[in-house]
């Protein structure tokens, strides 16, 4: 059993640290609050335009199917041809949900020929760690989401794959993937059943509307995947400082058990510790 003065001091710490996690928890919150609408308002305009933006890709695929020089050409420009981004938090008590989107990164740089981009020391810190995993991989490093310098660096690619956090609710984060950019158009107008197609009057042509959405949406889905990211990673933290808060917690009532064990240990020590003198001084009465 602790001595008492241990006691003590674990008790203070253990107050202290439940204090700290509580404090964190009412910031979480508070960001969650503030963030929130805005970021679900805006997934939803932007899954929206992602169904049209899908739309117009299956029929400029189909249009690549018959001219595999206009393929061809549409490949040629691009220097690199595959990348994949990661993006997590650069904040402590990410939680689980950036082990889940990392797996999901790490699995699809398993299996592709691909350069990679890690944003957010969490996930860079998970990227080190796994060296053993992906030996020969290596990966550029941005300390943050901001767009400025990471997005001319993206739009240099042929295919861009964002891996991030989706926000459900404060109990649950889903991993999510993304692929903003793409150039074959064409494998997408293959896996289109006849069924589900759909006709529509393109004015003024396919090729040109489809360059005109890449352009256009490539910022603004990179920065929705971004707002994402990071509402997802303060509900997961929010999840791991409640965990932390309900263990402090259950500490908190075994120490102040223990405190009061050892208080009365005490008390009845100073009263056996009398009980000499009572007795010597009765005796010397007689």
């Amino acid at each position: 059993m602790q001595n008492f003065k241990n006691l003590k001091q674990e008790l203070a710490i253990t107050e202290t640290l439940g204090q700290i996690t509580n404090i964190y928890e009412e910031i979480y919150l508070m960001r969650v609050r503030q963030t929130r609408g805005a970021v679900l308002q805006n997934r939803n305009f932007m899954e929206s335009l992602r169904d049209v933006f899908t739309e117009v890709k299956l029929l400029y695929g189909g249009v690549l199917l018959q001219n595999r020089k206009m393929l061809q050409a549409r490949k040629g420009p691009n220097s690199k041809q595959n990348v994949a981004v990661l993006l997590s938090s650069s904040k402590k008590f990410t939680g689980e949900v950036t082990q889940r989107v990392f797996l999901a990164f790490s699995e699809y740089a398993r299996q592709n020929r691909c350069d990679l981009v890690v944003v957010g020391k969490s996930g860079y810190d998970l990227f080190k760690g796994s060296a053993s995993a992906m030996p020969e991989q290596r990966a550029l490093y941005f300390e943050d989401l901001g767009a400025s310098l990471l997005l001319p660096i993206l739009r240099q690619y042929a295919t861009v794959s964002l891996f991030y956090g989706k926000f459900v609710s404060l109990v649950k984060q889903e991993a999510n993937t993304q692929t903003v950019k793409e150039v074959d158009y064409s494998s997408l107008a293959k896996q289109r059943s006849a069924k589900s197609a759909k006709s529509f009057i393109v004015e003024p042509e396919v090729a040109t509307v489809a360059d005109f959405f890449e352009q256009e949406l490539f910022d603004a889905f990179y920065r929705q995947a971004a707002q994402e990211s990071t509402l997802a990673s303060l509900g997961s933290s929010i999840a791991q400082l409640e965990e932390a808060t309900n263990n402090t917690e259950e500490r908190l009532g075994y120490l102040h058990q223990a405190n009061r064990r050892q208080n009365r240990l005490a008390a009845n020590r100073r009263q056996l510790n009398t009980l000499p003198s009572v007795v010597f001084a009765a005796e010397g009465g007689l």
